[in-house]
This record gives structure tokens, C-alpha cells and sequence, in this order.
């Protein structure tokens, strides 16, 4: 992610509506470092991060993940 692209943290700074990033903390696709990364930069960024989860995180939570979702919805 991003590695062509050497501006997409400043582009990605640029983001003004409301962001919620979910990821899996054992995601081999998408490493989760992306997400974090992603969140640092997006100015208000919510980010979730489920634990013994793969890239189907919110499926394997996704109790946890509707719920979280209808919250940030609601803001």
C-alpha cells in the first residue's frame, strides 16, 4: 500500500468526512500495519482492530462489527 505513490500519507491527510477502518490483526492480505498507518493520517479516523482475526475480520466479529458500525453511523 502506497509504495508507488510517496505522497499518499499527505493525500490521505486531505480527508475530511468521518473514517472508520477495520481490519483483522492477523490479516496475511492487508498487514495490519497498513490500517494503523492509514488511521495516523486520516485526521479523526476511528479505527478497530480485532484480534485473532484474519481479512474476514468482520465476519468472524461481526456482532462486534455491526454494532461498531451503527455507533460511528450515529455520530
Amino acid at each position: 500500500w502506497a509504495q508507488p505513490y510517496p505522497d499518499a500519507f499527505k493525500e490521505l491527510g486531505s480527508i475530511t468526512k468521518p473514517v472508520l477502518i477495520v481490519q483483522g490483526e492477523s490479516d496475511l492480505l492487508v498487514p495490519v500495519v497498513n490500517a494503523i498507518n492509514m488511521s495516523k493520517n486520516i485526521p479523526g479516523a476511528q479505527l478497530i482492530v480485532y484480534p485473532d482475526a484474519g481479512h474476514g475480520a468482520l465476519y468472524q466479529y461481526h456482532d462486534e462489527f455491526v454494532g461498531a458500525v451503527l455507533n460511528f453511523l450515529s455520530k
